[in-house]
């Protein structure tokens, strides 16, 4: 997900998701994944140190 401007989720990798999850649970994994690479971004940027 986060190298979407490279191409899109391949279609196995999104017939798997909705095989194991509902629309809606798929939408809630998607925010986290979201939220977490957000946050990821913003500690690599601002250098803050782990711990």
């Amino acid at each position: 997900m986060t190298l979407l401007a490279d191409t899109h989720v391949p279609d196995e990798v999104f017939s798997t998701a909705t095989a194991v999850f509902t629309k809606e649970e798929v939408a809630v994994v998607t925010m986290a994944i979201v939220v977490i690479n957000a946050w990821n971004r913003i500690v690599v940027t601002s250098r803050t140190a782990v711990g």
